[in-house]
C-alpha cells in the first residue's frame, strides 16, 4: 500500500503565484531504480495551502484546524487527471476527471480526521506525550479510502547531508492490516516538526521500498 508523504485542492482554479511561502523544501524520492524530486511549498493563504509539485503531478491541500484536510486536488496532465476531493461532514466528495474519465462519487467516513498531507498532519504527534491517532486518507494512485493509524515511536538521531537531526519516528499502519504485511515510517524533526524522511513499501512484502528524504530548501522549477 502506497502512502504518499504528501503528500497533498484549492476550491477554485489554479494556485496563486503570488502566495508567500511559509516554508519551502525540496525532497528526493527513490523507489526501486526510479529517482525523482519534488517541491514542497506551504503557502500563507487563508486557509493555509500546501502544494507538492514534481515534473508530472501537483497535489494541493487546504486545511482546517490541526492540519485536517478540507480539500485535496490532484493534477496529472500526462494521465489526464484533474480531480478534487472535499470533506462535507462525514463524507468525502470526489469530482473531476480521473485518468481521462469523468468521476463523481461520495464516500462515507466517520468523525475521525481526514489527513491527506501527512508531512504536516503528523506534526501534532511529535510531542513525546502524543498518543495513537486514527484517521482517513485517500490513496492517490487508486483513490481507495483507507482508515490508518499513526503511532509515535522513539526519538532517534538521523543524518541528512552530514547534518545530524533529532527526529520523532512515527509508524503508519492500516487498520485491520497486520503490521508485518504493511507499514510505513515517517521521521519529523523534534524541534519544529519538519518532515525529514519516509520509508515504506509500495505494497505487500516484496514490493519496492519507497524512500523520501529532505535534501534542501528549493528544487529546480517543476513544470506540469
Amino acid at each position: 500500500m502506497q502512502i504518499v508523504a504528501g503528500l497533498l485542492l484549492i476550491m477554485c482554479g489554479c494556485a496563486s503565484a503570488s502566495a508567500s511561502p511559509l516554508e519551502q523544501y525540496c525532497y528526493e524520492e527513490r523507489e526501486g531504480q526510479k529517482v525523482g524530486h519534488f517541491s514542497w511549498i506551504l503557502e500563507a493563504t487563508e486557509p493555509v495551502r500546501l502544494r507538492s509539485i514534481d515534473d508530472r503531478q501537483e497535489h494541493i491541500n487546504l486545511f482546517t484546524g490541526d492540519w485536517e484536510s478540507r480539500s485535496w486536488r490532484l493534477i496529472d496532465q500526462k494521465k489526464n487527471t484533474d480531480l478534487q476531493v472535499e470533506r462535507r461532514e462525514e463524507q468525502l466528495v470526489f469530482a473531476g476527471t480521473w485518468q481521462g474519465q469523468a468521476l463523481s462519487k461520495t464516500q462515507a467516513i466517520d468523525q475521525a480526521p481526514w489527513y491527506q498531507a501527512l508531512s504536516v498532519a503528523l506534526r501534532r504527534l511529535v510531542a513525546s506525550d502524543a498518543g495513537t491517532l486514527e484517521f482517513w486518507m485517500v490513496r492517490p494512485d487508486t483513490l481507495e479510502v483507507r482508515r490508518l493509524r499513526a503511532q509515535p515511536q522513539s526519538l532517534e538521531t538521523i543524518e541528512l547531508d552530514d547534518v545530524r537531526h533529532s527526529a520523532r519516528r512515527i509508524r503508519i499502519t492500516a487498520v485491520g492490516v497486520p503490521t508485518w504485511l504493511w507499514h510505513g515510517d515517517y521521521w519529523l524533526r523534534a524541534t519544529d516538526g519538519v518532515f525529514l524522511r519516509y520509508s515504506g513499501r509500495s505494497g505487500p512484502p516484496g514490493s519496492p521500498l519507497r524512500q523520501i528524504e529532505l535534501i534542501g530548501e528549493e528544487c529546480l522549477p517543476a513544470r506540469l
